[in-house]
């Protein structure tokens, strides 16, 4: 494993975060109408102090307290400390941390990621030509996402605006929104969810961009866009099983804004 792997998983389970997440609860006003919480900045800010302690000089870009300078040399690391806070701050049992680290702005310059469940402390990692893997109890398994479409077949979905377009993705399966896009897609290269989808421009990279880097480690399919300067870019994607996601390609990637 790479050391920035290892300095990523030890951040992700050094920070308390399911601590902070029942005890530091305080609504925090961001920009405009944009909320956080307390525990999404505390929590992002540990992690930040834990991969500079590991030896992590490269830039770094989170959810809440945006660009923490570095040397771009070294890279890019991108957090998103608790996605799906909402659903974390009302104990709905759906939310993950993400980071991503990337060797240079675009999408083919992924090296790894790390999605962490804290719930039910599953440590989900790739790398680069390395594969997909999840840590739980104590064993490391390699994640492998199945070719074939099985019946009933189950979707995430993002954005308000996607409900427009449910009549037709309703034919596909059972439509979902859990609320956090991160573990959502994380759970795509589990095989318990057989796509995620957002046609919106919706969903900023470092809300999915760990997770669609497992689904391509654990040889599912990705389609994004942009490919290009995507370290703050809002994207469009569909991830998932093979077939299943050339299915949805056919049918949907042309309506997307």
């Amino acid at each position: 494993m790479d050391k920035i792997t290892k300095a990523m998983i030890k951040a992700v389970l050094e920070s308390n975060i399911l601590e902070l997440i029942q005890t530091r609860r305080k609504i925090v006003k961001k920009k405009g109408r944009e909320l956080a919480f307390e525990f999404d900045i505390l929590a992002e800010k540990s992690i930040i102090d834990i991969l500079r302690s590991e030896g992590f000089g490269g830039i770094i870009i989170g959810e809440e307290t945006n660009k923490n300078e570095g040397d771009e040399k070294e890279g890019y690391i991108l957090i998103d400390p608790v996605d799906g806070s909402h659903n974390a701050r009302r104990d709905i049992p759906f939310y993950a941390t993400l980071i991503v680290y990337l060797k240079g702005k675009h999408y083919e310059d992924i090296f790894s990621s790390v999605v962490f469940d804290p719930l039910r402390n599953k440590i989900y990692y790739a790398e680069r030509k390395k594969g997909a893997f999840l840590i739980h109890d104590g064993k490391t398994k390699q994640l492998i996402v199945k070719d074939e479409i099985e019946e009933p077949i189950m979707l995430d979905i993002i954005r308000t605006k996607m409900m427009i377009k449910t009549d037709k993705l309703s034919r596909f399966g059972s439509l979902r929104r859990f609320g956090s896009i991160g573990l959502a897609t994380a759970w795509v290269a589990e095989n318990k969810i057989d796509a995620t989808i957002d046609i919106t421009k919706g969903t900023r990279s470092l809300d999915v961009l760990a997770s669609l880097f497992l689904v391509k480690e654990a040889k599912g399919k990705v389609i994004v866009e942009p490919k290009e300067d995507i370290i703050d870019a809002r994207l469009n994607f569909i991830a998932g099983r093979k077939q299943l996601v050339n299915i949805l390609a056919r049918t949907f990637w042309w309506r997307r804004k």
